[in-house]
């Protein structure tokens, strides 16, 4: 589906009832915007639609997402007020909490492509925001740990901007000379940035100072400095080699800096990766896999050790989940949204 005729975002408040519509609008410009539809940084199923809205303390509400409209809204004393180029930029805005007025809006790109997937606020409500580029020019700070692009398809990149959007505070590439994207960013108490993403590095190129990894694993678990200029610790996982297996879907890092994921495999649908293979624990609540399940793990605060894996779905159905549509809250509970009983099947573990 191509939307010849452009697309847009759409942000709604409904009651807490869910009775009431209570506010609604759309944002974009003239082209596409909320589509991310153009490889490299398409790779996974549904990526086409990743992005994040985010509540401040106020209930002023944060959107990242993708434009590939050079006349997005964008206010006046935005970072970034003009499109960067290539066939796609990230975007990201904010409004007030009845979707009413937009207190700013900007841009985020260079002269390839940009997807933004996911945004946080530290301490001082400074947004943190992550995703994937191809550019070579975006902004990044001279100190940052990888002030200049990697290479390969396409990097991550992790960005703080001022919570009053004026300017960029601290940014870095993330990544290796081969694929890689960020699709998930957390913080701790102590705004210690932490990372979800992919690579197809065999080589482990992003892994620091971590006693739990695997070698050449194709998912990357990274925490860095608030700054963006120290690796505090970095880990990869997975079956090696560099094989992407999961489509990340769920990230968080809870009160005691424990750290949780979620994401689900499935060559059928994704033409790559898997579950098969992946590490488990002896207590999982599933131990077997189709190849075409979720993928639920906990590792330790430090890297050091997996606490928890567990396959979870059916023994025939093939169950996915648009990417990013999940979450955890801070007590550790996961709410994950699935597509299962896939194929007329009934075989997804459900309780009486």
């Amino acid at each position: 589906i191509q939307y010849p005729n452009g697309s847009d975002i759409v942000l709604a408040k409904f009651s807490s009832d869910g009775t009431k519509l209570l506010s609604s609008t759309y944002l974009g410009g003239s082209g596409n915007d909320g589509l991310n539809m153009f490889l490299p940084l398409k790779q996974n199923y549904a990526d086409d639609c990743r992005g994040e809205i985010l509540l401040d303390e106020n209930d002023n509400v944060f959107v990242v997402s993708t434009s590939s409209s050079t006349d997005f809204p964008t206010t006046a004393n935005a970072f970034q007020q003009n499109y960067g180029g290539g066939e796609l930029d990230g975007c990201i805005v904010k409004t007030d909490n009845t979707l009413s007025n937009i207190l700013w809006s900007s841009y985020i790109g260079g002269s390839g492509m940009e997807a933004v997937y996911s945004v946080t606020l530290d301490e001082f409500n400074n947004p943190v925001i992550a995703g994937g580029t191809s550019s070579t020019d975006l902004q990044i700070n001279s100190d940052a740990i990888y002030p200049n692009y990697m290479g390969g398809e396409c990097d991550g990149f992790i960005t703080r901007i001022s919570a009053n959007g004026e300017k960029i505070l601290n940014s870095t590439y993330w990544g290796t000379d081969v694929y890689d994207q960020v699709y998930f960013v957390e913080l701790d108490r102590y705004n210690n940035i932490y990372v979800l993403g992919q690579t197809r590095d065999a080589n482990s190129g992003l892994y620091h100072k971590a006693l739990w990894f695997t070698s050449g694993g194709g998912q990357f678990i990274s925490k860095l400095n608030s700054e963006m200029t120290e690796i505090e610790w970095s880990t990869v996982f997975g079956t090696g080699g560099g094989n992407v297996d999961i489509s990340p879907t769920a990230f968080l890092v809870d009160y005691c800096n424990n750290i949780y994921i979620s994401g689900w495999g499935s060559p059928k649908l994704s033409g790559f990766g898997g579950t098969a293979g992946l590490p488990l624990t002896p207590d999982a609540v599933q131990q077997t896999t189709d190849n075409n399940d979720y993928y639920f793990m906990a590792i330790a605060d430090d890297a050091s050790a997996l606490t928890y894996a567990s396959y979870f779905g059916g023994a025939t159905s093939l169950e996915h989940v648009d990417g990013g549509t999940s979450r955890f809250d801070r007590s550790g509970k996961i709410y994950q949204a699935v597509c299962a009983g896939c194929g007329g099947n009934h075989d997804f573990p459900t309780t009486p």
